[in-house]
């Protein structure tokens, strides 16, 4: 039996993921990054070109594993961490700057009771270029309302509110919106 049908090969159609188009059996994006230069000179690649090793399924977020060893917030969450990262691009003027997520929203693998399990807290990498000062007084002003440095697991902690032995954000001097659009994506 030969006809057309056996002769051709189906190839999916390039996939559109909000703001660029994507062809599965090149495993490459099609169109640029709408971003432009801040993600880089490559205006073509997701996550630096090192998808094991990184996670970006929002495309605002770097996150260090895929679901579920590291499952992406959302919600109210999402937002401060969202605000978190443009507040950390401003205060160290440094717009590139693509914070690293090594804790969201899993349901596994924190402490009993984690807020982690309630989608209210993230795990925020040590390997940022950044200082715990600004992360904690960005946090503040984001909505995080409670987190600490845990150098054991190289990360900071931040979460919605204080609990399950997550103390208070420390009190610093009040932020003072560091950005003309007060740290608000998109304003």
């Amino acid at each position: 039996m030969n006809n057309d049908a056996d002769a051709t090969v189906d190839y999916p159609e390039p996939s559109y993921y909000r703001a660029r188009y994507y062809d599965a059996p090149s495993g490459r994006f099609i169109s640029e990054d709408p971003i432009g230069f801040q993600g880089g000179a490559n205006f073509y690649i997701y996550v630096g070109n090192e998808p094991t090793g990184y996670v970006d399924p929002f495309g605002e977020i770097r996150y260090n594993k895929p679901p579920p060893i590291t499952v992406p917030v959302t919600g109210q969450t999402l937002a401060a961490l969202q605000c978190l990262e443009h507040c950390l691009q401003c205060v160290t003027n440094n717009s590139n700057l693509n914070l690293y997520v090594s804790g969201g929203a899993e349901q596994s693998g924190h402490s009993k009771n984690s807020f982690h399990y309630k989608g209210q807290a993230v795990d925020i990498s040590f390997y940022n270029p950044v200082a715990t000062n600004d992360v904690f007084r960005c946090g503040a002003y984001c909505g995080f309302s409670a987190g600490q440095a845990e150098p054991a697991k190289h990360h900071w902690h931040l979460q919605l509110t204080p609990g399950n032995g997550v103390p208070p954000l420390p009190a610093m001097l009040p932020m003072q919106p560091p950005c003309k659009d007060g740290c608000k994506r998109g304003s």
